[in-house]
């Protein structure tokens, strides 16, 4: 991780956001619903990267595709520069979205197969009415240079290209718009090692001279060290944790957390960590526990751990955690 950027204006914030899918029966009532994102707040800052880890359905891809409003929020808020933008129109949308742009997982199935990919950069360009045709050409030629690729790949299409170039593609799609904020989710989970890194090093450059903001979902916690000024570390639709990098890793607070980094390999000679390993199954979201969500997997769970909810406590400055073991001055220590 580079040097702990200093933080500018609030670029992102959401508060209180919840995305739940209803579950219906066969006559298309709603019986249950599932609660992939449950009452989450965060604040992302101008020009530094938030990390998102968490395990495999904990809600990761939700939050982020919410905050985008490519799903919509069942509860909550989202804030763009301090603008409301959970219950804008459609009109309002379309420039809300050069705001804030996604960089997907997939970087084959994003791309439209029968599109050069001139012609896919110059659409995101047509659709928001920005410069004449011969402008928009020289801006995509402009932009595929920033991401490493050539003036003659203006002309192949997606399929010409191996992984790591189309998700460079997906790069320059996204930052064609010129946007603020970038959600990165999962962005090089499905490349080779040696070209994830010239990725995220690609990010990385690109944050510096563009001056961009990134929301970073990852699984891969190794990466997200490298690339993240904070983190929030998220369990069955919460964040159970925040807190910079570097304090995060040196010493978590939250159980879960700890479970998490303790199989983080490491390669410092001499040192040799305590895998903590969990008992139980994840729970359902369809029937999440009451109390902490984490409390039936928690070695370190009080009975009062399954009645309350914890909130998401500044324990430590810039150190946040949702554990009632880290409450001072709790009626329940």
């Amino acid at each position: 991780m580079s040097e702990t950027k200093e933080r500018g204006a609030v670029v992102l914030k959401a508060e209180n956001l919840c995305k739940y899918f209803p579950i219906t029966n066969a006559f298309g009532k709603a019986k249950s619903q599932v609660k992939a994102v449950d009452n989450v707040s965060l604040e992302l800052r101008r020009q530094e990267t938030y990390g998102l880890v968490g395990e495999t359905g904990c809600g990761k891809s939700t939050l982020g595709r919410t905050v985008m409003r490519l799903l919509e929020p069942t509860d909550g808020k989202v804030f763009i520069d301090g603008k409301d933008v959970t219950r804008l129109g459609d009109a309002a949308m379309r420039e809300y979205r050069r705001t804030i742009q996604m960089v997907f997982q997939d970087p084959y199935t994003s791309l439209n197969p029968r599109k050069r990919v001139g012609d896919i950069l110059m659409e995101v360009l047509e659709i928001h009415n920005i410069g004449a045709k011969e402008d928009r050409m020289q801006t995509a030629m402009r932009i595929l240079a920033k991401v490493g690729l050539r003036p003659e790949h203006f002309y192949r299409f997606p399929h010409e290209f191996s992984g790591g170039q189309r998700q460079r593609i997906g790069l320059a799609r996204a930052l064609i718009l010129s946007p603020k904020l970038i959600v990165c989710d999962e962005p090089v989970s499905a490349l080779d090692v040696s070209i994830q890194s010239q990725i995220i090093n690609l990010l990385k450059d690109l944050q510096e001279n563009e001056q961009l903001t990134f929301l970073f979902i990852a699984h891969d916690i190794s990466v997200v060290k490298y690339v993240s000024d904070r983190i929030g570390v998220m369990y069955l639709g919460h964040i159970v944790e925040e807190a910079e990098t570097d304090s995060l890793f040196e010493e978590p607070l939250h159980p879960y957390s700890q479970a998490l980094l303790s199989a983080v390999p490491t390669t410092a000679a001499g040192t040799k960590k305590e895998r903590i390993i969990l008992e139980g199954d994840l729970p359902s979201p369809l029937n999440p526990p009451s109390g902490c969500v984490f409390h039936t997997r928690c070695p370190k769970a009080m009975p009062q751990c399954a009645q309350i909810v914890p909130d998401l406590k500044e324990v430590r400055p810039g150190h946040k955690v949702a554990c009632l073991l880290h409450y001072k001055h709790s009626q329940f220590m």
